[in-house]
């Protein structure tokens, strides 16, 4: 049992990494982006008009948003400025008088703006189908004769033909736990992580270490994790102990399938699409005199169990017996189970340097809320004492964070293992 708990708890903390889960209003409407469901977003009618929150709208196309003195909204995208004002229909476009189908309007902490207007402004085609109550945007964006998908999967190639670098960031993440109704008094709370690593593409090889601070003093100890893989075994060294390793869960052919579909461009995009990707191109940005393409994801989360419940299908047939995971289908199913009960809103931003086509830059904000059954975990004749473990732990946490990618092609340097115990 506590093997398959130790599987099911780190592949839940990857799925939360890249999932985004959706939010409904009441009178649901779809929204279609350039072919691509986008279903996570928040979008209902208001007398007849498609309203959208502004940051949604953000979200999706890229535009940047700021507020200006007087209530009022500035969107900007590719130097077209579009300014509106909370419960005015009056608006300026490229400095000019233009009139919305509705009024923006401010609903909790949210600003609902009408979609065909603000969608126009910024160049899409806008469609409406009553009998599906779906919304589709439809423009072609491109930098340099490139798609977003087209730009990230040559960004990947490159990083791959250099092969080695580093990273090092920072990371705040706040935890809450409750456990049957009751806040446990023990989880971590506010934590500020501080990360360096090295990566090496093949044959995969990854270091990371993570000096976790927490941002109240005493709530628990600082310490320093450390983590090394391969495609053969795992590592860890938790604070005040040794080196401890077991086998890699995923076989060296799994690792070797996803080198393959990523330097097709072709397997990759679709690759991309079949995960529920959503991208979109931001404002590009200069920094600290470097030319950054800003390209922006977010995630369906409807496509994404579908693909991901392939790809792991593949994964753990692939799991060799030494893994001690257990039996593949359970471990799928509680997998599965898992996904179905959490709540992930997980967006992040790339910046590939113009120049060497490099992701030099990463930015990323998760909000995630797990919920698990801890008794179900386990095989069904697990004959461990059950006693005490609640029926329901439900996991809140929120991180914000931002890595850098330096160092190419410097040699990898793995830590010394050699004494690490089962």
């Amino acid at each position: 049992m506590k093997r398959n708990l130790f599987l099911t708890t780190t592949l839940a903390l990857l799925v939360s990494l890249l999932i985004a889960l959706p939010a409904f209003a009441g009178d649901q409407v779809n929204l279609n982006v350039n072919g691509d469901s986008a279903a996570q977003f928040d979008i209902f009618l208001k007398d007849g008009i498609s309203m959208v929150p502004v940051d949604a709208f953000a979200r999706f196309s890229g535009a940047d948003v700021e507020w200006t003195p007087g209530n009022t909204l500035k969107i900007t995208e590719n130097g077209v400025i579009l300014l509106m004002t909370v419960d005015k229909k009056d608006a300026l476009l490229k400095g000019e008088p233009v009139t919305l189908s509705c009024a923006p309007v401010k609903t909790g902490d949210k600003v609902y703006v009408p979609l065909r207007s603000v969608g126009e402004a910024f160049g899409y085609e806008v469609g409406w189908d009553n009998r599906q109550r779906l919304v589709t945007l439809n423009r072609n964006e491109t930098r340099d004769g490139m798609t977003p998908e087209e730009l990230l999967v040559k960004a990947n190639r490159v990083a791959m033909d250099i092969n080695t670098y580093s990273m090092e960031g920072n990371m705040n993440m706040n935890i809450s736990v409750v456990a049957d109704g009751k806040q446990v008094g023990d989880a971590p709370g506010n934590l500020n992580i501080e990360l360096t690593g090295h990566y090496q593409n093949q044959p995969m090889r990854m270091y990371m270490k993570q000096n976790i601070i927490p941002a109240v003093k005493n709530q628990v100890p600082e310490m320093v994790v450390e983590t090394y893989m391969t495609e053969e075994k795992m590592y860890m060294k938790a604070p005040g102990q040794e080196w401890v390793v077991q086998d890699m869960p995923f076989a060296p052919e799994f690792w070797k399938q996803q080198r393959d579909i990523q330097s097709d461009p072709l397997k990759a995009a679709a690759q991309m699409k079949e995960m529920g990707m959503l991208l979109n191109f931001g404002n590009d940005v200069s920094i600290d005199g470097r030319e950054y393409y800003v390209i922006n994801s977010t995630l369906d989360m409807n496509k994404f169990r579908q693909g991901f419940q392939k790809l792991m299908q593949q994964a753990i047939q692939s799991m060799p017996p030494s893994a001690g995971t257990g039996d593949p289908a359970l471990v799928q199913q509680q997998l599965q189970k898992l996904l179905e009960n959490s709540k992930v809103d997980y967006y992040y931003t790339v910046y590939v340097n113009k120049k060497t086509m490099i992701t030099d830059v990463v930015k990323f904000n998760a909000l995630m809320e797990l919920t698990m059954n801890p008794s179900e975990l386990g095989s069904p004749g697990d004959a461990e004492n059950k006693t005490g473990i609640p029926k329901e732990v439900k996991t809140k946490i929120a991180m914000k964070g931002e890595f850098k990618i330096g160092n190419l092609g410097s040699p990898f340097v793995a830590p010394d293992v050699s004494n690490a115990r089962p």
